[in-house]
């Protein structure tokens, strides 16, 4: 988690290689998943092959677009740091490989949706792609950055998933 004059920003994963910064949201999510890059929320469904009580054979439930979710990540990350502003930094969401992605149209450079057992291959062939290395001294510079900008305050951490909770209420459908 790290902080910039009072907001928080919790990101899930970030690998930083030789040539790239990726920066990873989670979702272990299933069921089916739909959305695009503009949408400001996402769907994940469940058929149910019983009717259920309410009469209902789907579950819908809405959740806050990962890219855009993501990209702010990103963005506060480049706020931070503003070294970071000339670097290759990737844009993934990956979700679990229970998950079926069902019509999930990203068409912006440097985003990408996956589920989990594609992640390896890609990062490999990103790099293959990327021909500059960052210098020792930067991958040293930006490890110690990000470790000591890491918030492990608890109380903060507690304040920033409430203050998520709170904003991105959804009132899903069921």
């Amino acid at each position: 988690m790290i902080e910039i004059n009072g907001s928080t920003c919790q990101i899930d994963n970030m690998l930083l290689t030789k040539k790239a910064l990726y920066v990873i949201e989670e979702k272990d999510y299933s069921g089916w998943i739909y959305g695009t890059v503009y949408q400001e929320y996402w769907r994940q469904t469940f058929a149910h092959y019983r009717s259920r009580k309410s009469g209902d054979t789907v579950t819908r439930i809405k959740f806050y677009n990962p890219i855009k979710q993501n990209h702010n990540h990103i963005r506060f990350l480049k706020e931070k740091f503003f070294y970071l502003e000339n670097i290759p930094i990737k844009n993934i969401v990956v979700f679990g490989n229970d998950a079926t992605l069902k019509n999930i149209l990203v068409n912006t450079s440097g985003v990408y949706v996956m589920k989990i057992n594609s992640l390896f291959t890609f990062i490999k062939n990103t790099e293959l792609n990327i021909t500059k290395e960052f210098k020792p001294e930067f991958l040293d510079m930006t490890i110690n950055d990000f470790e000591s900008a890491n918030v492990i305050d608890s109380n903060i951490r507690l304040k920033h998933i409430e203050r998520i909770r709170e904003k991105y209420r959804s009132g899903n459908d069921n």
